[in-house]
């Protein structure tokens, strides 16, 4: 799917300005709507957990950041609590399919009446849906957390990061770039022959 990464109209004086790419490219993106194959359908559907009275809790279960480009650390947090104060027999997140385990944010934090935040770390080396959500057991009772029916997505990834991005000045009748408006826009045709007031630099 191709979409414009970054683009605002504010129609002024018969301009609009455009928020581009650097390259004025249309970058991909995985959007975070996408559902996983096989999920959200009468047979997809991740089957819920018996509730217990012993159930510990799992809240805030998120990923930061929650969007951006490959190649960036994404963390994957929740907070497991017990109101007993017992520690979690196993701390895991549901990831593509696999189901990993989890570490503590502060390996010395043990109040789990208080709350315990464990997170899992990674970095995507493509564009792509990655889906999760976690899932803790006290040894009595399960609980999971950022899942409904199925499991939640994120982050939503962007082929570059935003700060990539340039303004361009574009007038809406013409089509093309404004020149004398301090940009040059090689992109869009200014060159130092014919914008030299906003290509002074030898573009």
């Amino acid at each position: 799917m191709k979409i414009l990464k970054c683009i605002v109209f504010f129609p002024l004086f018969g301009l609009t300005f455009f928020f581009i790419s650097y390259f004025f490219g249309l970058p991909n993106i995985a959007f975070a709507e996408t559902k996983q194959p096989g999920f959200g359908t009468t047979t997809g559907i991740i089957p819920k957990l018996p509730k217990t009275a012993n159930d510990p809790i799992l809240q805030n279960g998120h990923v930061y950041p929650n969007w951006g480009p490959p190649c960036q650390r994404y963390t994957y947090s929740t907070v497991y609590q017990d109101k007993e104060g017992r520690a979690p027999e196993y701390m895991k997140i549901y990831f593509n399919g696999k189901m990993i385990n989890m570490t503590k944010t502060n390996p010395n934090d043990s109040d789990y009446k208080k709350g315990v935040q464990y997170e899992y770390k990674f970095v995507p080396n493509k564009l792509g849906s990655n889906f999760y959500y976690f899932e803790a057991s006290n040894g009595k009772g399960k609980t999971r957390d950022a899942i409904i029916d199925s499991p939640d997505n994120g982050p939503v990834l962007f082929e570059s990061a935003f700060d990539k991005n340039e303004i361009a000045l574009i007038d809406s009748s013409s089509g093309k770039a404004v020149c004398g408006n301090n940009l040059c826009e090689p992109g869009l045709g200014e060159t130092k022959q014919n914008c030299p007031k906003d290509c002074s630099g030898g573009n």
